[in-house]
């Protein structure tokens, strides 16, 4: 059961706000204010309440993963596997924010939702987690957005495809339709087998089919 003096100090945390006086959720800027004056939108008026709280909370969740980086690379062996899990998912991690110019952030951008474009948003996040990393002793691989696998990248899922025949992350997409209106079609250059992707993700694994 927590401590009384520790459920204070949580308490402290989340609402004192971070050196700066930036939010952990920073690369996101949200114009509270203009959605809240919008008045006619429930989804706008929705976001403009919870908003708040939520960068609030993320501002611990970078305090705890902050903390823990640090504590890991003392263990044996720790700064190795961080090393690998950075490797791992830093690519799709920066991937995530979308390609240069992606018309949904755009949209979102033309809508005053979003401050910043797609390499704004990417670079103000290696802006904030690149020092930390490098802190640690880690090594970010990762560059811009011209250097991030684009050719594995899928939009709709929204994460790097690798072949599932071979493990090969020599994957390109050929076409956004496959056999079916609901599989996009790859292809494979390391053991040049083609293959399709549910194009959209439903409840339970991920699903996949091989040509």
């Amino acid at each position: 059961m927590p401590r009384a003096t520790d459920t204070a100090d949580r308490g402290r945390r989340r609402t004192t706000p971070p050196a700066g006086g930036g939010a952990a959720g920073e690369p996101v800027v949200i114009v509270v204010s203009g959605m809240q004056g919008a008045g006619k939108s429930t989804v706008a008026t929705a976001l403009a309440r919870r908003l708040p709280r939520m960068l609030e909370e993320e501002q611990f969740h970078w305090d705890f993963a902050e903390g823990r980086v640090l504590e890991l690379v003392r263990f044996p062996g720790g700064r190795e596997q961080l090393q690998a899990r950075v490797d791992e998912s830093l690519d799709e991690l920066l991937c995530w924010f979308g390609r240069p110019d992606e018309p949904g952030v755009e949209a979102l951008r033309d809508g005053g939702l979003l401050s910043q474009g797609n390499q704004e948003l990417r670079g103000t996040y290696l802006g904030r987690v690149g020092p930390l990393l490098r802190q640690a002793g880690l090594t970010v691989p990762a560059g811009e957005g011209g250097d991030l696998p684009w050719a594995r990248w899928d939009p709709l899922q929204r994460r790097l495809e690798t072949c599932p025949w071979c493990g090969s992350g020599r994957v390109e997409q050929v076409g956004m339709v496959g056999p079916t209106t609901m599989t996009s079609q790859w292809v494979c250059n390391a053991c040049h087998s083609p293959f399709q992707r549910i194009r959209r993700r439903g409840r339970g694994d991920d699903q996949r089919e091989g040509a």
